[in-house]
Formats: structure tokens, sequence, C-alpha cells
């Protein structure tokens, strides 16, 4: 894959359409600072993606539109389009030829094209992704961006072999992965909320759904207790009727007998009247008996009331049950019409619901026919939607390569007009430096041997400098060897007067004694510093001596007196000695060699020593020391090795190491070291002379040879320009010779290819045409099965309008039938009842007319006997007015005839009232009877013929209690919502789908973040070994651009595989050692940066390159390097270099001019360097 051409139209300085057609190969674009170079690289930049204005050396997105000129205005729009080579397949589309296009509005508003067709910009980024293009990739170097690359945070350097890893997309896909996956968190937050909320809310509705359900079951099981018990109540009452009716008969017998007992009764005492009125007696009796009728009546009156009553209730029960007659006659009647309508219209909707099931079977496949037309059409018209476009890009291949040869064309006539114009300039320049050249040959002889004599002496001084800087060099190293020794020794006599400094001050006294002596008597010194002894004598004088040997001495008894009255007055601790000259004590005689004349000391210490030390003598050995002591009492004998014999019995041995060094010993070393350090002084002084002598004449011998030199160089600098003139015209001679013949060459090669490429423009263009009238003809064709397709489209789109019309008329038929069979059972059933409650009516009717006709002769009776009762009361009272008197005896008798009279009546009236007690009994009994029945049929809704069905409860008494308690359990429950088992389904329903759903989103994260964490660790993998490659490129390209140095890439920032390392870029160019990187000079940043970008890409090839004068700090050596290097790349991928420097021009393919017109706008023309003139100057 490769660019094959870029189209810019308003961007920036291109206001006007520019097409820049690009082949592999290494194309160069140069002009002018200002001219628009550079906003070619950003076009680029910009059509893949590019959306922050910084990165396009702007400061807003609309700043890519051209602004306009003093001579052009602005344009509305700007646009860019890439034309991709994807023969290779590179890009995931099925196109040879992918055009990626991008415009621009004032507006604000953009747009992004894929091959013509509206894409988004992600659809840019995938296509690109794998490719090394797309806004992040390293393809595109700008200005400026190779500094950037080195000065960046290693982090961002990442992204570089991330990108090389191929894990950047993933990267980036993940990153917006994590957020959808954050998205997706919040939003399942609010529904854990929600489903928390709604799970708060499910508990209280579960109770009252918990509540209604035990509400309705103990509803449903009071109402059948209730329901038993009714009809256990009706059972019981049917019983109480059937014993009230044969109370009734009983007691209708009863009173006929009591009639009848009465009745003998009276007419006894009607005959004891009758006798008493006889007798005149009876008169009080009549009385009586009148107050008894009157009772009699008003029980009369009572039954006849009671019998009005009720034959009102049966006169409203017939009229109640008349009602009902008629109101089932209306509603069996209106219910059979609607029975009837219900039925009619049921067949009518069932035939409309087959008939538009039909119709919807035709329509479909109506509509399936007319879909298949309109695919099949779909399919012509791609197929010729595909031709078309291909005889376009034929066209424009075509187009494209005539436009080309036009140019090669236009360029080969103007190439030949330049060829014989340079072959007369080539001649007459030829002519011309031969002349040059045979007039600088001449004396360049006669000055070569001159320079090769002034060489030699150039040469000789060269030497004597050379062994005048070895002379110096040698001084100056003596020099530095005496100063050395001289050091060595002035470092060994400071510390052994810092031990001698030591021994004079072992405590306080003595230091203060040894410090301040100098105050009382300045010629003050240690005893060891006045005395000098032999070698072989130094440690026996030192043993003789003791602590006196570093003992301060001082010439006068005076000094020795104020020393000790100061030391007294410090309170300094420890034992000070303070030594005094003195005279000489008498001599002891002796033949042996006496110890002080071995010593060498000043005359001032003579007395002090003779003191300490005159009755000393030297023995060979112990046993001569023994033997002459017997002849000198107060001498005392010693021996070198330390053995004193004193005067007495006193022997004294000296033991330890014979190398250890005391007083005397360090202060003679003290006198050789001193002796030493002057004599290397002295040295020192004459070496310094030498070395001064030494370099004075190394400055003449280098100033002599310099001039000489300096000489030399001139005149074998006017040589070598001379010769290199001569060289120049020789091979300017040799070059325009080459030059002319080439030039022949090329004008036989153009006149050749001029007859070759006017045929083939012919041949295109005829071509063309072909194609274009191709393209014509598939035009028309396109536009004829449009046509057609869109008459299939518009006929499917009517099918499919009618199929959907049909089939919402054949659900609302179906619907409709439905409902109307659902409604015509529910008129069926409501005929039923009314059939049913007619029946009933009229059963009652019968009954209560039968009722009726027995009520009315009894109201007559009692009537009749009210009105007999009645006169038999007013006969009396007339009777009793008449009888005045009675006997006795009659009165007696007539007295127990009225008390049996009575008593008869009174079994009488007991039984006639227990008749109307059962009567009354009756009554009330038939009135629950009928309240029984109406709470089995109205209240419970069960037919009275099945609840008689319904089996006696086994006990009564538990199952009124059991009523009972559910009555108190459901009043006590309060009020029920009923509608609460509904909603409590409702909301379960939604709380188990939120639930389920909740956690497939959750396992779905899981798993989701466990192929997160694979993924990360692949691409960790898959960095590390790209890291590993990468560093081994970048380590090879910058030993190729910076011979003899060396680089590498180490990971920073972190801990060992984790992601957020970063990346730091050490090198050391040859001879240098650079610890930072802005410590490089900025060529070599430049290189440095370009070894790591090209280490980048051996790992990911991207189709192109862009370098935006990346070599614009790069000397005329670091620049070849670059370009050698490049001209390894130029098989491999293609560079687009934007360039001032003539060596990077002249190893392109194709050159490119970038100019600005006076208007503002950049213009581009092009040139292929094999067609141009070879080797031109």
């Amino acid at each position: 894959m490769h660019l094959k051409s870029l189209i810019l139209k308003g961007f920036k300085s291109f206001a006007d359409r520019s097409v820049i057609s690009l082949e592999p190969g290494i194309t160069a674009i140069v002009g002018p600072n200002g001219s628009g170079k550079s906003n070619i690289s950003d076009s680029v930049l910009w059509v893949l993606g590019e959306r922050n204005a910084k990165n396009l050396r702007g400061q807003a997105m609309e700043d890519v539109i051209f602004a306009g000129s003093s001579a052009r205005k602005s344009v509305g729009v700007a646009e860019v389009e890439l034309v991709l080579d994807n023969s290779d397949g590179t890009l995931p589309v099925d196109f040879n030829e992918v055009s990626l296009t991008r415009r621009m509005y004032r507006s604000g508003e953009s747009e992004y094209l894929i091959n013509g067709a509206p894409a988004r910009r992600m659809d840019f980024m995938d296509i690109l992704h794998d490719t090394g293009l797309g806004t992040g990739a390293h393809s595109i170097i700008s200005q400026g961006k190779l500094d950037a690359i080195l000065a960046s945070k290693p982090e961002d350097r990442r992204t570089l072999i991330e990108e090389a890893a191929g894990v950047l997309k993933h990267k980036q896909r993940k990153e917006r992965s994590e957020r959808k996956l954050a998205n997706m968190d919040a939003s399942l937050a609010r529904v854990k909320d929600v489903t928390a909320e709604v799970e708060r809310q499910l508990k209280p509705l579960a109770r009252k759904a918990q509540r209604a359900k035990q509400y309705q079951g103990l509803a449903d099981e009071l109402a059948r207790l209730d329901l038993v018990l009714a009809v256990d109540d009706l059972r019981t009452l049917q019983g109480k009727w059937n014993a009230t009716l044969k109370s009734e008969n009983e007691a209708a017998a009863g009173i006929d007998v009591q009639k009848i007992k009465a009745q003998k009764a009276e007419e006894e005492l009607e005959a004891l009247q009758l006798a008493l009125q006889e007798k005149g007696l009876y008169v009080g009796d009549l009385t009586a008996q009148r107050g008894r009728f009157h009772m009699v009546v008003e029980r009369f009156e009572s039954a006849d009331m009671l019998l009005s009553e009720k034959a009102r209730s049966i006169r409203s029960r017939r009229e109640q049950a008349e009602n009902t007659a008629m109101g089932s006659a209306r509603r069996i009647s209106n219910y059979e019409e609607e029975v009837a309508a219900l039925q009619e219209q049921l067949e009518e909707r069932t035939a409309r619901r087959d008939a538009l099931a039909t119709q919807v079977e035709e329509l479909k496949a109506q509509f399936d026919e007319a879909k298949a037309e309109r695919q099949s059409r779909d399919v012509e018209l791609a197929e010729v939607q595909r031709s078309l476009r291909q005889r376009e890009r034929e066209i424009d291949e075509k187009t494209a390569k005539r436009a080309r040869l036009q140019d090669a064309l236009s360029g080969r006539v103007s190439t030949k007009q330049l060829l014989e114009s340079k072959r007369d300039e080539i001649d007459a320049e030829l002519e011309s430096a031969t002349v040059e050249l045979d007039e600088k040959c001449k004396g360049l002889d006669e000055e070569t041997a001159a320079l090769a004599e002034l060489l030699e002496k150039s040469r000789a001084a060269t030497e004597d400098v050379t062994a005048a800087e070895r002379a110096v060099a040698m001084a100056t190293s003596t020099l530095d060897d005496k100063r050395k020794a001289a050091q060595r020794l002035e470092g060994k006599i400071a510390a052994l007067e810092e031990i001698n400094r030591g021994m004079l001050s072992k405590n306080d006294a003595s230091a203060w004694v040894a410090e301040h002596g100098e105050e009382f008597d300045a010629a003050i010194a240690p005893l060891a510093a006045e005395v000098r002894a032999p070698q072989d004598l130094e440690a026996l004088v030192e043993q003789l001596l003791g602590e006196d040997i570093a003992s301060m001495y001082v010439r006068e008894a005076a000094s020795a007196q104020s020393i000790v009255d100061a030391l007294s007055q410090t309170g300094a601790t420890g034992t000070a000695s303070v030594l005094v000259a003195g005279s000489a004590p008498e001599s002891i005689s002796c033949d042996k060699p006496r110890l002080l004349d071995s010593l060498e000391y000043p005359e001032h210490v003579r007395g002090l020593l003779e003191s300490l030390l005159g009755d000393v003598f030297l023995v060979d050995s112990l046993e001569e020391g023994l033997g002459t002591r017997a002849g000198s009492a107060r001498a005392r004998f010693a021996t070198k090795d330390g053995i004193v014999v004193w005067p007495g019995a006193k022997i004294t041995v000296r033991m330890g190491t014979a190398d250890e060094e005391g007083m005397l010993a360090r202060e003679r070393e003290l006198d050789d070291l001193r002796a030493q350090l002057e004599a290397s002084n002295e040295g020192q002084a004459t070496a310094q002379i030498e070395l001064e002598r030494l370099q004075g004449d190394l400055e003449r011998k280098r100033a002599m040879s310099l001039d000489l030199s300096r000489t030399h160089a001139q005149r074998a600098g006017a040589q070598a320009s001379a010769q290199a003139e001569r060289e120049r015209l020789a091979k300017r001679v040799g070059t325009l010779q080459a030059s002319q013949k080439s030039v022949a060459e090329d004008l036989a090669r153009v006149n050749v290819e001029l007859a070759k490429t006017e045929p083939e423009v012919v041949e295109l263009g005829q071509a063309i045409e072909a194609l274009r009238v191709s393209r014509t003809d598939a035009e028309e064709r396109m536009s004829d099965i449009s046509g057609a397709r869109a008459i299939a489209y518009e006929r499917e789109q009517a099918l499919s309008s009618k199929l959907s019309e049909s089939k919402l008329e054949f659900a609302t038929a179906k619907e409709r039938s439905l409902s109307l069979t659902r409604e015509h059972r529910e008129r069926v059933r409501d005929l039923e009842r009314a059939q049913h409650a007619k029946e009933r009516a009229e059963r009652d009717l019968v009954v209560l007319d039968v009722a009726s006709k027995r009520i009315e002769p009894l109201h007559d009776v009692l009537q009749n006997l009210k009105e007999s009762a009645t006169a038999w009361v007013n006969d009396l009272a007339g009777k009793a007015a008449l009888e005045q008197s009675n006997s006795a005896s009659l009165n007696a008798s007539i007295n127990e005839a009225r008390a049996a009279s009575r008593a008869a009546h009174d079994e009488l009236e007991a039984t006639q009232a227990k008749l109307n007690e059962v009567r009354i009994e009756k009554g009330k009994l038939e009135v629950q009877v009928e309240a029984a029945i109406s709470t089995i049929v109205d209240e419970c809704g069960t037919p009275l013929e099945t609840a008689l069905e319904i089996p006696a409860p086994q006990d009564r008494a538990a199952a009124e209690g059991e009523a009972f308690k559910m009555r108190r359990r459901l009043n006590s429950m309060g009020t029920i919502d009923s509608s609460a088992a509904e909603e409590y389904e409702a909301m379960k329903e939604r709380y188990d789908f939120m639930a389920a759903q909740v956690e497939d989103m959750e396992a779905a994260r899981r798993s989701l973040k466990r192929i997160v964490a694979a993924i990360d660790e692949r691409m960790q993998q898959q960095f590390d070994v790209t890291f590993e490659q990468v560093n081994e490129n970048f380590k090879t390209i910058f030993a190729q651009l910076f011979p003899g140095g060396s680089a590498s890439l180490s990971l920073v920032g972190g801990e060992e595989g984790q992601s957020s390392l970063g990346v730091e870029v050490e090198a050391q160019p040859r001879g240098k050692k650079i610890s930072k990187m802005t410590l490089m000079s900025g060529g070599e940043k430049s290189l440095t940066a370009i070894a790591l970008l090209f280490a980048v890409y051996r790992i990911r090839h991207a189709p192109f390159y862009i370098l935006d004068e990346v070599e614009a700090a790069l000397d005329d050596s670091n620049l070849r390097r670059l370009i050698a290097y490049l001209a390894t790349l130029r098989n491999e991928t293609q560079l687009i270099m934007i360039t001032h420097q003539r060596r990077t021009m002249e190893m392109s393919d194709v050159l490119y001019g970038v100019s600005m017109q006076a208007d503002g706008v950049t213009k581009v023309f092009s040139q292929r360097l094999k067609d141009a003139l070879p080797n031109a100057d």
C-alpha cells in the first residue's frame, strides 16, 4: 500500500484545487520559506483525523480554511482527499483503491467520506488501525517534532513502542471500553438503587398481599361456613316449620275439645242460670259472663289483626314476586333479543375474520413477490453501479495516465529545447575551459620543487621541536619527582617532630613546660635536641638518662625557678623536669673509656651531662664491669647492649627489640632528613632553572617551525588551489565532454520517447472516449433499472402498507370475534339466570295465592264470631238488668258451674293463645325461611337445589364458633387493599427481572474484567518483545548514523512489568559522555530522534512517511550519513520529504516545487528526476 495522490482544495494556502500525484520511492517537496510546503504535511495529518489545532500550527480548527488574501476572497470550506493504493489488501475494505476525504465548513461542521460514502471519524480510525497511520502515529514528522520526541516524557515515548507492538489500538479500545464500563457501572449503580428501592417497597407490599390473600382465604372459608350454616338453618327452620304445623294442628284439635267442654259447662251453667233466672238468682252471673265475652271479643280482634298483618305480608311478597316475574320476563325478552343480535354479529364477524385471513395470505404472497422483484432490481442496480464505478475508475486512471503522459510529453518537448540550448552552451563552455586549463598548468612544476624544499626544512624544524618537547617533558618530570621527594621528606620530618612533641607532653605539667618554657628562657630546648650519640650507643644513653632525655633544658637557674613557680600556680597535674646548666663535677678516674667522650654536644651542656653521665664508663661485658667496679666505687660501668653496673650491688639490664627507636634516634633521623630536604630543595632550584631554559628553547623552535609551517601551508595552499583548479578544470572539461555526449544521447532518447508517447496519448484518448460511451450506456441502464426498482419499491411499500392494514383488520376482527363470543356466552348465562328467577317467582306466586285464599275465610269467621260475641255481651247485659235476685244454693251451684265454665273457657283461651303463638311462630318461621333462602340464593350465589345437597355440619357449635372467630379476625384485620396481590405480583415480576438483569450484568462485567486482564498480560508480553526489538534496531541505526557511538533504550518510572513504565533514551556519540539529552547539539538531537523513529519503523512499517525538514539542523557529514540510510529504505516504503537541502533533492525520485503566487495562493508543479537532465549544473 502507498499514497497515490493528495487533492487539496481550500485548505490553508491551497485555495484552488491542487492535485499531487505520488509514487513509491522518495519524493522531495521544495520551495522557499512561507510558500506552503508544510501545509502539505498538515493536510495529510488533518485528513487522517487530527482534532488538535495546535498540531496543525493553528489556534482554532477553522484556521485550516483559506482565510483569503489581499487579492483573493476567503472560501467557506476546506477539503482534502487522500487516495491510497490498497491492491495488497492492507486496509480492511474490498477496494483496490481507498479514498479518504474530510471536509470542514466555517460553521464548524465536519464531514468524513470513505470512497465518497459518508462515514464517521471512528470509521477512519478503525480502517487505519494497524497501518501506522492515524492520529497518535509518528508516520508524519512535522517541524520541531524531532526535538519534542526527545524532550517528551518517558511515558509519552512509550506510545511509540506500543504503536509498533500493535497494542496501542487495543489500549485505546480498552480505554473506551473502560469508559463505557464506568458509564455502565454508574447506570448499574442507579439500577441497583432502583432495585433496592423496589425491594424495599416489595416487602411491605408482600405483607399487604399476604394479608389480602389471608383475608380472601378467610372470607372464602367464612362464606363457605355461612353457606353451610345457612343451609343448616334452613333445614332447622324447615323442621321447626313442620313442628309448628303439627303444634298448630294439635292446638286446633285441642280448641275443638275445649270448645265442647266449654259448651257443656256453658250448657250446665245456662241450665243453672235458667234455674236461677227462674229463681231470680243469676243476675250477677250474667254480668260476669258479659265480662268474659268482652275478653273473647278482644281476642277475636287480636287474631283478626294478626290475620290482617299476614295478609299484608302476603300481598307485599306477592307484589314483589310479580315484579320479579315481570322484570325477569322483560330481561328474558331483552336477553333473547341481545343473544340473537350477538349471534348474528358473531356469525358476521367470523365470516369477516375468515375473509380477512384469506386476504392477508393473498397480500403476503403478493408482498413476497414484490419484495423478491425489488431485491432482484437491487442486485441488478448494485451490479450496474459496480460496473459504473469500475468505468469511472478506469476513466480516472486513464485520464490521469493521459495527463501524466501529456505532462511528460510537454516536459520532453521542453527538455528537448533545453537540451538543444544546453548543447550549444556546453560547446562554448568546453572551449573556454580548455584554454583556461592550459594557462593554469604553466609554472606549476617549479612551484612544486620549491614547496618540497620548504617542506623538508619544516620537517626538520618539527623534529627539533619534538626533541625540545621531549627534553622539556623530561625536565618537568624530574622537577616533579624532586618536588614529590621533598614533600615526602617534609612529611617524615613533620611526623617525627610530632612524635617528639608527644614525648615532651606526657602529662599536663610537662606539656605546660614544653608550651610556655620559651616565655622564661628563649634558649630552652629538650636535652635530646642537644645531644648526639653514635647509633650503637643511642639506646644506652636514653636508658641512662631516662626521662631526662625528654626534659627541658635551661641555661640559668633563675629561669628554672621562674618556670617552677609559674607551673605551681597553674594547677597542672603530673611530673615535669627542668634541667639547669651548671659546672662540671669532679671527674672520676678510671682506665675505661668514658661514655661522654663518645657523645657530641655543645659546650653549654657539658656541665649538665657531666652531672648526669660523667660517672659512666664503657665496658665490653658484665664480667669486665664487675671486675672493674672494685677499683672505682663511684663509677658506673655499662655495656653497649644495656647492662649497667651501679656502685654498690645494683645491676640494670635493658630488655627489648633491637629495632625500637628513641628520641636520640629520631633526632638523628631528623638531622638526616633535614639535610636531605635541603639537598632536595637545591636540586629543585637547579631543575627549575634547567626547565625554564628548555622551555625557552622550545618556544623559539616552535616559533621557527610555525613560521616554516605557515609559509609551507600558504604556498601549499596556493599550490593545492592551483592543483585543484587545474583538476577542476580538467574535470570540468571531462564533465563537459561527458555532458556533450550525454546531451546528444538524451536528445536521441527524447526524440524516441516523443515518438512513443504521442501515439500512447492518442490511444488513451480513444480508450477514454470508449469508456465514456460505455459509462453513458451504464448510466442509462442504471436509470432504467432505478426506475423499475422505484416502481417495484413503491409496489412493495403499497403492498406492505396494505398487508399491515389487513393484518391489523384481521387482528381487530379476530379480537372482536372473541369479544363477541365471550359477550354471547355472558348473555346466554344472563338469560338462563333470568329464566330461573322467573320460574322461582312464579312458584312463589302460586304459594302466596294459596296462602291468601286460606286467610280470607278465616278473616270472615273471626268477624262473625266477634259480632256474635258482641251480641252476647249486649244480651247478657239486658238479662242482667232484668234479674235481681237468686237463691243461695242456686247461686252456689251457679258459681260452681260458672267456675267450671270459667276453667273450661280458660283452657280454651289457653289453647287459643297457644294456637295464636304457634301461628305467630309459624309466620316468623316463614319470614326466617324466606330470609334463609334469600341468603343462600342472593348472598351466597348458590342455587337452592344445589345448596340443599350440601351435607349438614357434624358439629354446628364448632362451625358457629369457627365462623365467629373468622368474622372477628376479618374485622380485626381492618381495611384490606384488594389490589395489593396484583400489585405485588407485578412488582415482584419487575424485581425478579431487574435482579436477573443486574446479575447478568455483574457476571458480564466480571467476565470482561477477566478478559481485560488477559489482554493486559498479552499486551505487556507483546510490548516487552517489541521493546527489545526496537532497542536492538535503535542501537544498530544509531551506530550507522554516529560511527563509533552507542545508544540504548531503557524502561524507567516504575516496577518491571507495569504498563506505567516510560522509555528513556541514552545516547553517547563517539568521544563524548552525555548525561542528559538536553546537552546534545541540535543536529545530534535530530539524528538521535530519527534513529529512534526508524527503529520503530523497522518493526511496523507505515505505508508512507512524511518528513518535514528533519535534516535542517544537520551538517554536511551527518546529512550524508542520513541520506545514505534513507536510500536503503527507498524500496521498502514511500518517503515524502519536505526539504531545503540539495543533497536530499538529488537523491529523490520526484521533485515537487511549491511556490506562493502574488495572490497568496500556493501552486504546485512536479519534475521526475530521471526524466530531467542528469548532472545539470
